[in-house]
């Protein structure tokens, strides 16, 4: 059997090249270090999602953009930048007048998302017009109004509340007694958020602390009627309201996981770019490699 014997090199390069040597070593490492991020990133952007959750039984959804545009220069110089807005973006809730009155809809309910506390516990309050798309569903008592309040099975467990007892919770205008006016069945656009309580859409823009916004509004259609001429209806219906109309309840208005990205931050980058940075970062890493040792190589020979 034929041994192989060290020839020197590394130590050759160690010895006579040491900067050349660390170099690779450096290069190496970093190299290393960004293929792995990568393909961290990589794998769980291949393995997220982002489904259609709150707004899946929505045909329409209009929402508001979430970036700010600044158009400078004119002809072609004309150039536009886009920068993520720091806070969600809400829409005027007048626009769901507007976007009733399109060709095909049956309704468009404003949606409200916003913290309730009581007491140590925290709960997720909600317009009870948002049942019409969520599923939610009375078992009993009646849809709450001024004053009143409806909760799940947790809320009221935890409150220790029926239907006709009354509740201390805290939302953005400040601490009140409400009265409950019924319990009901999370539906399936709220099953992940734990505690419901759901209040009149009347108060419910002041007590999500933006008095005249909704966070999107859900546009529901008539029996029959074709999704994307729906749309098309709505949009022409909001010309130059500056908001977005969603032929898909899948699109930015869950409303920000696509927007923010994965991490509820940063705009979101597809897995394949990751791909390509770790494909760039492993193509430096070889040549960081091969040049040195192809210099090793030379000098030797010489």
């Amino acid at each position: 059997m034929r041994s192989f014997a060290p020839n020197g090199l590394a130590r050759a390069a160690v010895r006579f090249k040491p900067a050349a040597f660390a170099g690779t070593f450096v290069a190496l490492m970093m190299a290393a270090l960004i293929v792995s991020a990568c393909g961290i990133l990589l794998e769980t952007g291949l393995r997220a999602s982002v489904p259609a959750e709150r707004y899946a039984k929505a045909p329409v959804v209009v929402a508001a953009d979430q970036y700010a545009r600044l158009v400078t220069g004119s002809g072609d110089s004309r150039s536009e930048s886009t920068v993520l807005l720091p806070d969600t973006a809400r829409v005027d809730i007048a626009l769901a007048d507007r976007a009733a009155r399109a060709p095909g809809a049956e309704a468009a309910v404003p949606d409200f998302t916003f913290p309730v506390r009581r007491d140590d516990g925290a709960l997720t309050g909600h317009g009870w017009g948002s049942h019409a798309f969520t599923g939610a569903t009375l078992t009993s008592g009646a849809a709450p109004r001024t004053g009143e309040v409806v909760l799940d099975a947790a809320a009221a467990r935890a409150a220790k509340a029926g239907v006709g007892d009354t509740v201390a919770l805290d939302t953005a205008t400040g601490r009140a007694d409400f009265r409950v006016s019924g319990l009901a069945k999370a539906g399936s656009g709220d099953m992940a958020e734990g505690p419901t309580a759901w209040f009149a859409d009347a108060q419910s823009p002041a007590f999500a602390g933006h008095p005249g916004k909704a966070d999107a509004i859900a546009v529901l259609a008539r029996d029959g009627a074709d999704t994307e001429a729906l749309a098309a209806g709505v949009k022409k219906a909001l010309t130059g309201s500056g908001a977005i109309v969603l032929g898909t309840a899948i699109a930015a208005a869950t409303l920000t996981p696509m927007m923010r990205g994965l991490t509820g931050e940063d705009p979101y980058i597809p897995p394949l770019v990751y791909g390509a940075f770790a494909a760039a970062a492993t193509g430096l890493a070889l040549l960081a490699v091969a040049l040195p040792a192809r210099a090793a190589l030379r000098d030797r020979k010489g």
